[in-house]
């Protein structure tokens, strides 16, 4: 007798001791189910036992999900207002929110204070692989790529923390996986009715999202303006004096942009004017009504935008697009006092790399990268042929 409630007793203890252990494990498992999700149990599971929790707490949160990562079975994030929260491993993954690219720009433009390559019209051959935005401010954030930041990020992977972050850290450490093409000009020399139709044809690029596949007219567009400043000419133009300098800056960035195809475009055969510089550089872009037209199509497979930045007397059109494995090689030949060809090649890279958006930068591991150039994809030769030049201010 005395032996069955020794074993009795000893049963009800290892019932208790083993629920007890389970109970415990489920909580620690579900402290952290807003973000990932165990073996077993279904992603959807896991998001609507998420979003109720946190209804019953009177939050409102816009939850998101990614696919799976080989170091996580899940990566996610929460976000509450302009906070993001995220995983560690995750960002170090580069597993980040997404944004659009129009908003991202937007969110920083007005902290731009410049970029460290643009468009050089006066030499005769150089190769561009996008611009960097510069700020006056360093990006002090975990997300910002650094060695430090990586080892922080480690750290806080190793005990399965989250990290909480503004939408514009976010914005910051996306911005890198964007390249910009930069064309400046300097309006010093302009009169007061060019530089009033320069600024109204530039107003018509800022903030404008060239989608994939469609084609811009400039002609069509400058055509729609009603507030010229006719000058002493005629009034019955459909653009007048000053929309050239729009377009020359437009061909210029077109130039860059390798997803830009230059479908129709002229030059100013009757006479270099001189804000298009000192030289002839072969460079502009000349409109009149609809017989002289200034087209450009977005050949690629991504949206391409539009902004504009001014700094005094400078202004800078610059267009936005994803990075890709693509670059521009510019090539100038003069062939007279007055004439010169052009050449735009475009030529697509391999590039053996990791796929890691940190990693991309500075390092945790010492990483090779390899480039190797692989076809070229387009070579456009342009010509300009100048009868004169004309040193009188328009």
């Amino acid at each position: 007798m005395q032996n069955w409630i020794q074993r009795f007793m000893i049963l009800i203890w290892i019932l208790f001791f083993g629920g007890s252990v389970f109970l415990l494990a489920s909580s620690i498992e579900r402290t952290d189910s807003r973000y990932s999700f165990s073996e077993g149990e279904s992603r959807e599971e896991v998001i609507e036992e998420s979003v109720q929790d946190n209804n019953s707490m009177g939050e409102e949160i816009n939850y998101k999900n990614w696919t799976t990562s080989e170091f996580f079975s899940f990566c996610g994030y929460l976000q509450e207002g302009d906070t993001y929260t995220v995983s560690a491993g995750c960002i170090l993954q580069g597993k980040l929110p997404h944004l659009e690219m129009k908003e991202v720009v937007d969110l920083l433009w007005e902290e731009i204070i410049g970029f460290d390559e643009v468009y050089m019209p006066f030499v005769e051959e150089h190769v561009y692989d996008g611009a960097v935005p510069l700020f006056d401010q360093p990006f002090d954030s975990l997300l910002n790529g650094s060695t430090d930041s990586n080892k922080k990020l480690l750290e806080y992977a190793r005990w399965n923390q989250d990290i909480s972050f503004s939408k514009k850290e976010l914005a910051r450490a996306l911005l890198t996986t964007y390249r910009f093409y930069v064309s400046d000009k300097t309006l010093s020399e302009l009169g007061p009715c060019t530089r009033n139709n320069y600024k109204l044809a530039m107003d018509t690029m800022d903030g404008y999202l060239f989608r994939s596949g469609e084609s811009f007219n400039a002609n069509h567009e400058l055509r729609k303006i009603k507030s010229y400043c006719t000058g002493r000419g005629e009034n019955n133009f459909l653009f007048y004096g000053g929309v050239c300098g729009m377009t020359a800056q437009l061909f210029r960035i077109s130039l860059l942009t390798p997803g830009i195809e230059i479908t129709k475009r002229h030059p100013h055969s009757e006479w270099f004017v001189q804000y298009y510089g000192e030289n002839i550089g072969g460079d502009d872009a000349a409109i009149y009504e609809m017989s002289k037209q200034f087209e450009i199509n977005n050949a690629s497979t991504y949206d391409i935008y539009f902004r504009v930045k001014w700094d005094g007397d400078q202004s800078f059109l610059v267009a936005i697009s994803p990075t890709t494995n693509q670059r521009v090689q510019i090539k100038k030949t003069p062939i007279s006092e007055r004439s010169i060809k052009l050449e735009r090649i475009v030529s697509e890279h391999s590039i053996n790399s990791t796929s890691s958006f940190f990693f991309q930068q500075d390092n945790l591991w010492s990483l090779m990268k390899k480039e190797e150039e692989t076809n070229i994809v387009r070579h456009d030769v342009f010509d300009s042929r100048y009868y004169k030049k004309n040193h009188e201010y328009r």
